[in-house]
C-alpha cells in the first residue's frame, strides 16, 4: 500500500521537470514581404536578413516604388531605377523606415522573450533608441513596433 502511494508522489516531479523546456527564440535570418504604417502612411516592400545584410525593397507608396537599401555589415548602398550609390548609413535618418527596420532587425539575436498569447510569441527587443515590441510565430516575425511606436511593421 505504501508503495502505492509513493510512486505517484515521485512520478509529479517528473512530469513537471518534462514540462519545462526551453522558451522560444527568434529566427535571426528570414524573408518577408511587410505592410507598415509610417507617419501616416502606407509603405509596402519586402526584406531579407541574412547573417549581417540586410536588403529593404519598397513597393509602395508610388513615391518610392523602386528602392532598395542593402546593409552589409555596417555599409549601406542605395539603389534606384538602375543606378547605385554607397552611403554612410548615418546619415540615414533614425526615424526613416528602412533605417528603422534595419536598426531593430540588427538585433534579432538578442530577443528577449516575454510571453505568449493566441499562438504567438511576444519579444522585447533591444535597439540603439529603446525596446522594440517584436511578435513571432514558429521563430519567424510577424510584427515588429519601433521603440516609439510611430512604426508598425507587419510581416508575412
Amino acid at each position: 500500500m505504501k508503495k502505492l502511494f509513493i510512486l505517484p508522489i515521485l512520478l509529479i516531479p517528473l512530469f513537471l521537470l518534462v514540462s519545462c523546456g526551453e522558451p522560444p527564440t527568434v529566427q535571426s535570418d528570414f524573408t518577408a514581404s511587410f505592410t507598415a504604417d509610417h507617419n501616416g502612411s502606407v509603405y509596402r516592400g519586402t526584406v531579407a536578413k541574412e547573417g549581417g545584410g540586410l536588403v529593404v525593397s519598397l513597393s509602395e507608396p508610388y513615391t518610392v516604388s523602386g528602392m532598395e537599401f542593402c546593409w552589409e555589415d555596417s555599409a549601406l548602398s542605395v539603389r534606384c531605377q538602375g543606378h547605385c550609390t554607397n552611403a554612410n548609413a548615418d546619415y540615414l535618418p533614425a526615424d526613416s523606415l528602412p533605417a528603422s527596420l534595419h536598426n531593430a532587425l540588427a538585433y534579432l539575436p538578442q530577443a528577449s522573450y516575454l510571453s505568449t498569447e493566441n499562438g504567438e510569441d511576444r519579444f522585447t527587443l533591444p535597439t540603439p533608441y529603446g525596446d522594440a515590441a517584436l511578435t513571432a510565430r514558429s521563430g519567424i516575425p510577424t510584427s515588429l513596433a519601433d521603440p516609439n511606436g510611430s512604426t508598425v511593421f507587419y510581416f508575412e
